[in-house]
């Protein structure tokens, strides 16, 4: 498995090895450069799947390049939308790991 994934900047195009967490999924990442923040593209389950050069460690056990690790379908519950999270709640990454949310 292959922990380490250089993420690149959709806007201002600077690129960053990042290592990634082996039991979650990163939905949001602060560009280092330009301080944008990166949530994953639709249909992908982390900024790593969207924005990374290897697709997420949940994902690479999974064996199915390009399928969520996160999706509805594969923990068998949905995830939190984005209304819930902008009242200070958190996010379900995947069945029994959350990720809370700060304000910045």
């Amino acid at each position: 498995m292959i922990l380490s994934s250089t993420i690149t900047c959709p806007e201002c195009g600077a690129a960053k090895l990042e290592t990634m967490p082996v039991d979650a999924c990163l939905f949001f990442y602060t560009c280092t450069a330009c301080g944008t923040r990166l949530r994953p593209k639709p249909g992908d389950c982390c900024v790593f799947c969207s924005y990374g050069t290897v697709p997420c460690p949940p994902v690479q056990s999974a064996g199915r390049a390009g399928a969520g690790c996160c999706e509805p379908s594969a923990v068998g519950e949905s995830m939190t939308t984005g209304s819930e999270t902008e009242s200070g709640g958190s996010i379900l990454l995947r069945l029994g790991v959350t990720w809370p949310m700060w304000s910045e």
